[in-house]
């Protein structure tokens, strides 16, 4: 059963266009925090997903020596809502490289973007 659902979900996904499996992952993300999964793990692990659905919007790729701030505004420029991405980034950076533990307020900004991007790309044609 668990391998006939992973191939319905993986069939489901390829068909999807990046822009909707990008609101999927959005959405899936926000599910996750609200299920109490670790907002740092879910941050890093949303924004590298986005990275590499954005790769096939536009021709949007992320190279290795690309800062978080480049990236950002390739995504911009592809039609993704900019203050949520602004937001999500600045987020990433915090939790990626900072030696904080994130607070409720930055789980709710990440809901938040997080919610806005998916919404943005589902109404992107």
């Amino acid at each position: 059963i668990i391998c006939i659902a992973r191939f319905v979900m993986r069939r489901r996904i390829s068909s999807n266009s990046p822009l909707q499996h990008l609101a999927q992952e959005a959405s899936d993300a926000v599910e996750e925090l609200q299920a109490g999964t670790d907002l740092k793990n879910i941050v890093i692990r949303s924004y590298y997903k986005m990275a590499c659905i954005a790769g096939k919007l536009h021709n949007v790729r992320r190279s290795s020596d690309m800062t978080a701030q480049e990236f950002e505004q390739l995504l911009i420029d592809a039609g993704l809502p900019k203050e949520p991405l602004r937001q999500l980034t600045r987020l990433f950076e915090d939790v990626r490289y900072g030696t904080e533990v994130p607070s409720e307020k930055e789980e709710r900004e990440a809901v938040r973007c997080l919610t806005a991007i998916a919404e943005a790309c589902r109404s992107m044609p």
